[in-house]
């Protein structure tokens, strides 16, 4: 009997010890149904550094009834593989720094109508050493880029706009957020996809947990573009009637209605202004400068081109403006020369029918007043110079200031 007494204890002794270096998750199913004990854990911990390997040594207790020879299917499994990974053979490959478990599972596969059995064990792995991103470093071409939402609205982000320091940093791959994803995006791949017009901070960030940045500023451009007096934006024409004379209305009759240079709707093919010719018999005491269209803008704005449309039922040359200067004034009494000698394409040429002509200047002015002033015309025939739509235009795009 004593001696029975004394098999008796050294048993629970050795369950006790067993219980006391693994808890209940190590040991799923407990002692007396088996389990696997990983033998080169310490306090049920395996170390391992970033990068490098290390083997699972573990010990398995047979379920009663079964012998360890019956368990010869052995799995390992990583219960976060970005920390860690392990094969098929117990080897554990450090990942990044942190914790996550290994889980070991062994199975007695059925035959002969045997049942099947399965005892399993975990302990946990910690992973140290890893070395982080300390810096990403931009090329300075890209510090500060512009897009111009109306022509190219994308920039890629190019890996080798960038590079991640030190060079032996385990995980170095990046991800981009933008500040404001109403003026731009940038999609995962890099990729920045202009919306709308402003400033904007595109951000390349680790993702090893390092916090890590590194910042580009991108101006979204989004020109203006506009014809002022088509728009009839606080625009009012002003004339003298001894100069400058018979506008003609739509409906065929004769006024003064400059408003007929505003061509909108369905009538502007028959509305226009005739103005006199200097030297001819409407006008025979004038001289160059003398007869002018004068723009009143009520307030500066920038221009840099010029619309023009001459008579649509007009086809002889001899009938419209074929060069003219442009003045400027700041008080609307003190005019001075903008540019000279702008020559309207196609104004010369007989039998062309409603001659359209965009003039674009050489330069961005900002003006009030303005005076657009014939200064070649055909001088042997005809007495007018006819003019149905007139627009003064900025395109922001053109202007040297523009992203400034």
């Amino acid at each position: 009997m004593q001696m029975k007494h004394l098999i008796f204890f050294v048993l629970i002794a050795f369950s006790l010890s067993f219980m006391a270096s693994c808890d209940s998750s190590e040991v799923v199913e407990g002692v007396d149904n088996g389990g696997i004990f990983v033998t080169n854990a310490s306090e049920n911990e395996l170390n391992v550094k970033s990068t490098e390997t290390l083997k699972v040594e573990y010990k398995l207790f047979p379920r009663e009834g079964t012998t360890a020879n019956n368990y010869n299917q052995v799995t390992f499994s990583s219960s976060d593989p970005s920390i860690f990974e392990v094969n098929s053979e117990g080897v554990i490959t450090g990942m990044k720094n942190g914790t996550a478990r290994l889980i070991i599972s062994a199975s007695s596969p059925a035959t002969d109508g045997s049942k099947e059995y399965t005892v399993m064990g975990s302990c946990v792995v910690r992973v140290t050493g890893q070395v982080r991103v300390q810096k990403i470093e931009l090329d300075p071409s890209i510090e500060e880029i512009r897009i111009n939402v109306n022509e190219s609205a994308e920039f890629q982000i190019k890996p080798s706009y960038f590079t991640v320091y030190p060079d032996n940093a385990l995980i170095k791959d990046v991800v981009f957020a933008s500040s404001n994803s109403d003026i731009a995006y940038v999609e995962p791949n890099g990729l920045i996809r202009a919306v709308s017009g402003g400033v904007v901070t595109i951000s390349i960030m680790s993702t090893d947990g390092s916090n890590v940045k590194a910042e580009m500023t991108v101006k979204v451009l989004a020109p203006v573009f506009t014809w002022y007096l088509e728009e009839r934006r606080s625009f009012e024409f002003d004339y003298e009637p001894g100069l400058i004379k018979y506008p003609l209305n739509a409906d065929g009759a004769y006024g003064n209605d400059w408003n007929l240079l505003i061509d909108e709707g369905s009538v502007w093919q028959a509305s226009f202004i005739s103005m006199s010719k200097p030297g001819r018999a409407m006008a025979p005491g004038a001289t160059v400068g003398d007869i002018f269209i004068p723009v009143d803008m009520k307030q500066p704005l920038k221009f840099n081109q010029i619309f023009l449309r001459h008579r649509s039922t007009n086809t002889f040359a001899r009938l419209r403006i074929w060069e003219f200067d442009l003045l400027g004034s700041d008080n609307g009494t003190d005019f001075y020369p903008l540019e000279e000698g702008i020559i309207v394409p196609g104004a010369k040429i007989d039998g062309a029918a409603n001659v359209d002509a965009t003039i674009l200047l050489n330069n961005t002015y900002t003006k009030r007043y303005i005076r657009i002033v014939p200064v070649d015309w055909d001088k042997s025939a005809g007495n007018t110079m006819q003019v149905s739509d007139l627009k003064i235009g900025y395109d922001e795009s053109r202007d040297p200031d523009f992203g400034k």
